[in-house]
């Protein structure tokens, strides 16, 4: 996420170092997985990340697991966007969807 300049704090914040109160979640609504070989204690694996927006309030993150250039795994993680105090669902925030449309064009977002 750092790489599209996108802090990861942003995603996963943690209520005991926020500087303000947090207005919208991002909890896991669904999610699933699927090996293909076995993986054990101490394998090094390579994870690719491909994040993509499921309509204005959601996202999934599909991660594909691989040790040795073959895939061992795949898994998918559905994120939808909820108001803090409501537990309502909202837009997603602005800087998500940039993170979001820099993956699907498989270029970041420039640091400033």
């Amino acid at each position: 996420m750092e790489l599209y300049g996108l802090s990861s704090i942003k995603i996963f914040p943690s209520i005991n170092k926020l500087d303000c109160p947090v207005e919208i979640l991002l909890p896991i609504v669904h999610c699933e997985a699927n090996f293909y070989l076995p993986i054990e204690v101490g394998d090094h694996l390579a994870i690719e990340l491909f994040p993509e927006r499921v309509d204005q309030a959601g996202f999934q993150v599909k991660t594909k697991f691989m040790r040795d250039n073959i895939t061992v795994g795949i898994g998918i993680i559905f994120h939808k966007s909820i108001n803090a105090k409501t537990r309502k669902g909202c837009q997603l925030p602005h800087d998500i969807s940039l993170w979001l449309e820099a993956s699907s064009l498989k270029r970041g977002i420039t640091p400033v």
